[in-house]
């Protein structure tokens, strides 16, 4: 019976959705450039350098290295590779990181309690994302609040299990990170456009929506997509104190769409998605506290 409601439901919006692009043509391909230059220019430029850094860290671990025999007491990562992983996921992005960490996983150079401690805490947010989108001051505040909220996040949940270092084969771990970084390189240009095509999609599903200009409405429905909800909040008419909170929360959450594609890359897994969005939920409220506290300082 469910079933068929959903089914029925589904069908009446789609029919809206094609009722509203034949009599509104012309805001249909003005939505679509708009969107196209959207991921262009804060999308793209945001992205690939990032990869390219990545690639770096996994191909040159000498500052994870270091790094890690600096901290390695604290027992807060199995060994270096978690580390670097940890760094990565905080700078490349989802679905990126997840699936980095989950083949890390599955090739035993992590174990389950770090790969699921790594998914769980991070940002998963390119931070030059967050530069290039934002001016300077809510640049700082969201950038910043990100990155504390991720370490903080970590460091708790990391404190109540103590890691012991995890033992790997050298061989194994080397040919897994060549693959890595191989794997970073081809999948940018299926990535990025799996990115445009969802931010199409989800722009002109919500258009329709939009017309009824109905704030609250408006309000679910940038949640549904990072990029293009990150936009129009930012764009909106909304007090500063309304924007900080949303943009916020959103940039923790990921938006709908990015837990989709992370749930469709630990499928058939023994990762937890249920942690994943539990830790989305903390990370949303941690950072949108201070996200506050930065900018009443500031």
């Amino acid at each position: 019976m469910l079933k068929k409601i959903t089914k029925i439901i589904w069908f009446f919006i789609l029919l809206l959705e094609l009722c509203y692009f034949f009599t509104h043509s012309k805001l249909w391909y003005d939505l679509f450039i708009e969107t196209t230059k959207l991921w262009l220019y804060k999308v793209v430029v945001a992205i690939i350098p990032m990869y390219i850094l990545s690639s770096l860290i996994l191909m040159v671990p000498f500052f994870s290295n270091v790094f890690y025999s600096l901290i390695k007491h604290l027992r807060l990562f199995e060994n270096q590779k978690a580390l670097s992983l940890f760094i990565i996921s905080i700078l490349t992005g989802n679905p990126t990181a997840c699936i980095l960490v989950k083949k890390a996983y599955l090739n035993k150079v992590i174990s389950l309690n770090q790969a699921n401690l790594i998914i769980k805490s991070s940002s998963h947010i390119s931070l030059l994302f967050i530069v290039i989108f934002f001016k300077k001051d809510l640049a700082f505040i969201f950038l910043l609040s990100q990155i504390l909220t991720t370490f903080i996040l970590y460091i708790i949940s990391a404190r109540k299990k103590l890691f012991s270092p995890y033992t790997i084969n050298i061989f194994t771990s080397d040919n897994h990170f060549s693959d890595n970084i191989n794997t970073i390189i081809e999948d940018i240009p299926l990535i990025l456009l799996k990115i445009l095509a969802t931010m199409l999609m989800v722009s002109l599903f919500k258009m329709p929506f939009m017309m009824l200009h109905n704030p609250f409405l408006n309000s679910i429905l940038n949640f549904l997509e990072l990029t293009t909800g990150v936009n129009d909040f930012y764009n909106s008419n909304l007090n500063i104190i309304m924007k900080i909170i949303l943009i916020s929360s959103l940039l923790s959450l990921n938006g709908g769409a990015i837990m989709l594609q992370v749930a469709n890359v630990i499928k058939k897994t023994s990762l937890s998605y249920p942690l994943y969005l539990k830790g989305r939920l903390i990370h949303a409220f941690i950072s949108i506290i201070l996200s506050l506290v930065i900018y009443l300082i500031f």
